[in-house]
């Protein structure tokens, strides 16, 4: 290494000589050059004094000539301006003659043109005159053959009467042999029309009859399915309740609500993700509590004395778990938002995914949302966002329809944020986006969300694919109530599932598997229901990363909907960083 610096100040001096070789060189041409162009200049000044002298001498000479040359011009100018009257008197008689020329010209012109005209006229009358001599000569002609046709015919049909004549006779005494087997054949043919027209009535009652008891077969086919899924409701709740109650004899500390969002703060009293946070005194990381399933002691899921699962993903006792992304992890692709190109779509043998292919009429799959999107509020998620924006960009789905439900937020808080996340990525307006279950105990009554999906299924002419962001009710729900129609459901793909004894680290570990726990009934429902379910569980999500590569890839779409997403996915990797010290989050509800 010092060889070589030593190398390269030996070049760099050589460089300098040389430099400084050239520009001496340079100086010295510069030089030369002043000199030469110092003696050019007084070799100049020497020949433009004498130039001066003989221009003055040229100019005395010239004026001379100047003065002769005026005296002989003012001569030539009287004789000019005589000359010139004169061309002028000749010049406008020859106009005023070529004017009458050019008078009788155009008057010539004219006659021509008129007699042109009148010759025109003439052969267009003559033409018209022989065509219609030769339409006249035609129409005489067709009358002619009409004519002679007419007389041809008029000859047959006195021939074929002639003949007609001769078989009539002949067939008269066939007839009257005949009269009395028509008039039999006759009385038959009239027995077996009424016979055929009695048949035809008994048939059309007979399927009335059968329309009528194939409705009534399925009308109490629905009761029954009704009946039977309320008596499924009953005993599942009375179960829980025995459960429950068990468990309460056993944990008095257990009587807690349902956990909120994975990442909300616990209010103090209503559902607001801006009141103030709460101090939670009991880990959730407890192996008895994360194991047991907490109960209800309000009417709406969210209210007072929510559990504060934040809390324990920054607790220290998890501090031995990693807090980077998992090697094994696959790097997310959000291609159709215009972001990372790179690709990290997982694989699934789920024997129902063959459901999910495009149509052969439309190319696309029919496909309803129900989603409890809360993006922008204070800890909760943004994945439901994401999950809209894909779906209303991509060019294999088409979205019917967007149902609404509590979960992350109250719903009408759901309803507002779904439509302004929903207005920057369809600019046409034409998606339904539709108010469904307020709190759990909504099981089971119909809503504007129920009711618009049963609209959606009536009219669309193939399958439907449901996919549920949020809690289940609406779903279950619209299943209890419109057995029938849910038969055009092809598949239900829900964002939830935790199985047990599972190998995820932390903090997927102790995330809480709320779209289940949420409404747990909502969930055994649909498990009856004999309809596909594909399950996207926290163990899949687990692979699909969304880290900062991936946001400023969103910051190249300059649209209103790429800019509303990477505000809203850098103030979540933010979140993640703060709280888990990761520099990646997931995206569940996206797979």
């Amino acid at each position: 290494k010092a060889q070589e610096e030593e190398e390269e100040k030996a070049k760099q001096r050589l460089q300098q000589e040389q430099a400084e070789q050239k520009k001496k060189q340079e100086e010295e041409e510069r030089q030369r050059k002043e000199a030469e162009a110092k003696a050019k200049a007084e070799q100049e000044a020497r020949e433009l004094a004498e130039k001066e002298k003989e221009r003055h001498r040229k100019e005395q000479e010239e004026e001379e000539r100047r003065q002769r040359e005026r005296e002989a011009a003012e001569a030539a100018e009287k004789a000019e301006q005589e000359r010139k009257r004169k061309e002028r008197e000749a010049a406008e008689e020859a106009e005023r003659l070529q004017r009458e020329k050019e008078r009788k010209q155009e008057e010539e012109r004219k006659q021509r043109e008129q007699e042109e005209q009148q010759r025109r006229e003439q052969e267009e009358r003559e033409r018209l005159r022989k065509q219609q001599e030769q339409e006249e000569q035609e129409r005489l002609l067709r009358e002619q053959q009409q004519r002679e046709k007419e007389e041809k015919e008029k000859r047959e049909r006195e021939e074929l009467l002639r003949k007609a004549e001769a078989e009539r006779i002949q067939r008269e005494k066939e007839q009257q042999a005949a009269e009395q087997e028509r008039a039999r054949l006759k009385q038959q043919q009239e027995e077996e029309e009424a016979r055929k027209a009695q048949l035809l009535r008994e048939q059309e009652e007979e399927a009335r009859r059968e329309q009528e008891q194939e409705d009534a077969r399925r009308q109490r086919e629905e009761e029954e399915e009704k009946a039977r899924l309320q008596q499924l409701v009953e005993r599942l709740k009375r179960e829980e309740a025995e459960r429950e109650a068990r468990k309460n004899a056993q944990q008095p500390y257990m009587n807690t609500t349902y956990p909120p969002p994975m990442y909300s703060t616990p209010t103090s009293s209503a559902y607001s993700p801006h009141s103030a946070p709460t101090t939670n005194t009991q880990p959730a990381w407890d192996s008895a509590r994360r194991t047991a399933r907490p109960t209800t002691t309000s009417s709406a899921y969210g209210s007072a004395n929510r559990r504060d699962y934040t809390d324990s993903f920054r607790s220290p006792s998890n501090t031995s778990g990693p807090y980077n992304r998992p090697q094994s992890a696959v790097p997310f692709n959000l291609s159709p938002l215009g972001s990372s190109n790179r690709s990290g779509t997982p694989t699934s043998n789920n024997s129902a995914s063959s459901s999910s292919a495009p149509s052969a009429s439309s190319g696309k799959v029919n496909v309803w949302i129900d989603t409890d999107c809360a993006a922008g509020l204070q800890g909760c998620e943004i994945d439901d966002a994401l999950a809209l924006a894909y779906c209303l960009r991509s060019t294999e789905i088409n979205v019917l329809g967007i149902s609404c439900v509590f979960g992350n937020a109250c719903v009408d808080e759901v309803h507002r944020i779904t439509c302004d996340v929903v207005s920057k990525f369809n600019a046409a307006g034409n998606i339904p986006i539709l108010k469904g279950a307020a709190v759990c105990t909504d099981l089971g009554k119909p809503t504007e969300a129920t009711q618009g999906l049963v609209r959606a299924l009536e009219s669309s002419e193939e399958t439907v694919v449901l996919l549920c962001l949020g809690p289940l009710t609406n779903v279950a729900t619209f299943t209890m109530l419109h057995p029938l129609v849910a038969r055009k459901v092809s598949k239900i793909v829900i964002s939830a599932g935790l199985r047990e004894n599972n190998e995820m680290s932390w903090p997927l570990s102790d995330m809480p598997d709320y779209n289940f726990e949420a409404d747990w009934m909502a969930a055994a429902i649909l498990l009856k229901t004999g309809i596909p379910l594909v399950y996207i569980p926290l163990e899949c999500a687990g692979h699909m990363w969304f880290n900062n590569r991936d946001v400023q890839g969103l910051a190249r779409d300059k649209s209103e909907g790429g800019q509303y997403l990477y505000k809203i996915c850098l103030q979540w990797l933010e979140f993640w960083r703060d709280n888990f010290r990761m520099d990646s989050f997931i995206a569940r509800d996206v797979l």
